[in-house]
């Protein structure tokens, strides 16, 4: 974490990040910034007295069960209303009275608790936490893919450079200039599976960008049509195949 660029977005953290900080560092990394925490990692903040850096929120582990999506506005397109944390550690988050939350998704065994939650600082960025431990899970549903898509980009402010529109079997790497500007995206498809098309959208496309090229090692280039609408630029994707790469290229 400690090699993330200054001017990240949003910082992801996980319990391996935490014991591999002092106390200084942790302070230093995680203020300033928009986190995105998991249990495991807000559990061991708790166990260093370090949980007034996130909202004084600690972390309790809670059996394996659903977590169900609550009527936040975030939650508006999740095709279904829970989550099973069975591929990786649950837990809950007690949340002070004092600090403000958006209840995002809650644990109801044995009792109905907060599971993910977002707290707004005053300095306008975020903390995120998840209720499961560890980001690699085994098992991931589509719909649990969209929900982080949706809390990565609230917490971005609406500013991630290049977000998929559904969840897609990809790892999506936006490469931005000095100033901000969108410049590529570069695609992995690192499964066995073949990605089918896919739409994106791209954000700080110049306006002098008037064409995009998906390029790929085996094929020739093809021309991807933008499309801009209220401050956003679309594009389809085309299809990738299984352990491939491609490169969006803004022309």
């Amino acid at each position: 974490i400690a090699g993330y660029r200054r001017d990240a977005m949003v910082r992801i953290v996980t319990e391996e990040v935490v014991n591999a900080l002092s106390q200084e560092e942790l302070a230093s990394e995680l203020t300033g910034v928009s986190v995105l925490l998991d249990g495991a990692a807000v559990k061991a903040l708790g166990a260093r007295n370090l949980s007034h850096l996130i909202g004084g929120v600690t972390a309790q582990p809670v059996p394996a069960a659903d977590e169900y999506y609550t009527e936040d506005p975030l939650n508006k397109n999740l095709a279904v209303d829970r989550h099973g944390s069975y591929c990786a550690p649950a837990f809950k988050f007690p949340v002070p009275p004092e600090t403000k939350a958006r209840i995002l998704g809650e644990s109801r065994e044995p009792e109905k608790s907060p599971a993910t939650v977002l707290i707004p600082r005053e300095d306008g960025t975020f903390i995120g936490l998840l209720g499961a431990g560890g980001f690699e899970w085994i098992v991931i549903s589509s719909t649990r893919v969209q929900f982080i898509y949706n809390l990565l980009d609230e917490m971005a402010k609406h500013r991630l450079p290049a977000l998929p529109v559904k969840p897609v079997q990809c790892n999506v790497i936006p490469r931005v200039d000095d100033a901000g500007a969108l410049r590529c995206v570069t695609i992995t498809n690192a499964t066995i599976g073949n990605q089918p098309p896919f739409e994106m959208i791209l954000r700080n496309v110049p306006e002098n960008t008037a064409a995009a090229e998906w390029v790929t090692a085996e094929n020739a280039p093809v021309k991807c049509e933008l499309h801009r609408a209220d401050g956003e630029t679309r594009v389809m994707i085309p299809a990738i195949d299984a352990w491939d790469i491609g490169f969006l290229k803004l022309r």
